[in-house]
């Protein structure tokens, strides 16, 4: 939940006050977000004592799936059905992080199931 805070308060902070368009905050916010991820679910959430290029390999791998699900959504509701881009990003967030958290801590994050 901290990650996906950081990444609506930098995709704000890049849009009002950069004044850059919303889907360059998108990107931005996004790339920023899988970082601070990463690190803090990889040794903090699961414990991880190491760094794993398999389990960054499949978390990126993963996260441009889910990275282009979320974009075209985002079009999706600001283009299409003329949300504001700020509701329709949290509501991109609410539907893939579910997603993405059941995603990572099965199949990511999980060494035992990687390795064998």
């Amino acid at each position: 939940i901290f990650v996906n805070l950081f990444s609506i308060l930098l995709y704000f902070a890049l849009i009002e006050f950069v004044d850059l368009f919303y889907q360059t905050s998108w990107l931005i916010s996004y790339v920023s977000a899988l970082i601070l991820s990463f690190l803090i679910n990889n040794f903090f959430t699961f414990e991880n004592k190491v760094f794993d290029f398999l389990v960054l390999k499949r978390f990126i791998s993963s996260n441009l799936i889910l990275g282009l699900l979320s974009y075209f959504m985002l079009i999706f509701l600001v283009e299409i059905l003329s949300i504001g881009y700020l509701i329709s990003q949290l509501l991109v967030i609410c539907l893939i992080f579910p997603l993405s958290f059941f995603y990572h801590s099965k199949l990511t994050f999980n060494i035992d199931r990687i390795r064998n």
